[in-house]
């Protein structure tokens, strides 16, 4: 499901984020959808978490754009945030989702030292379907 403009807007405006930059269209895997948006603050300090939001979608739709005011919101918070796109239906069936999550996932914490952030203060969070591919990553 897509956040109509109007809502996304909204969203920004009543978390209104400041203090982050974000770097778009980083490419995480080999494919089409392996692209990630990362959420950086803008003061950096020892020990700054990073955090993986993987959204919702039914598994057959999503967009990572769709979440910036996540990623807005948790960086002005001092919180490193990667937001992927995976694989979605009908070009992915379960568990693709889950891998490309997986991967994602092994990226980010690969590259979190580049951007400031401990590998070891990584959390994931997710949004519906996103969630439950967020906890079956932590159950693995």
């Amino acid at each position: 499901m897509k956040l109509p403009e109007p809502v996304q807007r909204l969203l920004l405006a009543l978390a209104a984020p400041t203090g982050f930059k974000v770097v778009r269209g980083l490419r995480y895997a080999d494919h089409g959808r392996g692209l990630a948006d990362v959420y950086l603050p803008k003061k950096a300090r020892a020990g700054t978490p990073i955090a993986v939001f993987i959204y919702g979608g039914s598994w057959d739709s999503g967009d990572r754009s769709f979440y910036r005011f996540v990623g807005a919101t948790l960086a002005s918070a001092g919180i490193v945030t990667v937001i992927p796109d995976y694989s979605v239906w009908p070009d992915a069936a379960w568990p693709a989702f889950l891998h490309d999550n997986a991967d994602a996932v092994g990226w980010a914490r690969g590259a979190a030292s580049n951007w400031g952030a401990d590998p070891e203060r990584l959390f994931l969070i997710g949004q519906s379907a996103g969630a439950y591919n967020a906890a079956m990553l932590c159950l693995d």
